[in-house]
């Protein structure tokens, strides 16, 4: 059974091509293949693009490599392809809590690319735990379908929509925020 101490001392000597989570005491690691860390890329220039545009409104926001302690009932860390943690949030942490390696809250959005090794069922699965944990909004991208689905709460529920094909994904939650899917799908 592995801690959250193990994960943050495996993720310390786990080269960047690797992507990790820890979930029930077990610790996943997946290679990244060459086109995912690209998709991912290009998703992570536009959220940059976002978050530096957006100052007063982030807390925090990084790629595959910033993790999350969410606040489920097992000790769970997950790093999603792209999360941003909006600053009302981020500032309900106390300045301790902010240094710690795998912060103890779930980001306001998160996106996931499926990759090779996921099944559909899989990023699914991962989207409800998402949004269990509190997330607000996330957007899962299916390169090898070309489709994508956008998650949310809506009266205490977890809601997604579906999109066939999509070329853009608007966020509710990161205002302003419109995600170009040339390049990703």
């Amino acid at each position: 059974m592995a801690s959250t101490k193990d994960f943050e001392e495996l993720a310390k000597v786990i080269p960047n091509c690797y992507r990790m989570n820890l979930s029930e005491g077990k610790i996943e690691v997946v290679p990244v293949h060459h086109n995912t860390g690209r998709r991912e890329a290009i998703l992570g220039n536009q959220i940059t693009a976002w978050c530096l545009n957006n100052m007063s409104l982030v807390g925090e926001f990084g790629g595959p490599n910033t993790g999350w302690t969410l606040p489920l009932p097992d000790t769970t860390v997950r790093c999603p392809d792209y999360s941003v943690v909006l600053i009302a949030r981020w500032n309900t942490l106390s300045n301790a809590d902010r240094e710690e390696a795998f912060p103890a809250i779930a980001p306001n959005f998160v996106v996931e690319i499926r990759s090779q090794s996921d099944t559909e069922d899989k990023v699914h699965e991962n989207m409800i735990m998402w949004m269990n944990a509190g997330v607000e909004e996330g957007f899962s991208i299916d390169p090898f379908t070309h489709r994508a689905r956008i998650y949310s709460i809506m009266r205490h529920q977890i809601h997604w929509r579906e999109y066939a094909n999509p070329t853009t994904l608007t966020s509710n939650v990161l205002n302003g925020f419109v995600l170009n899917l040339q390049g990703i799908i």
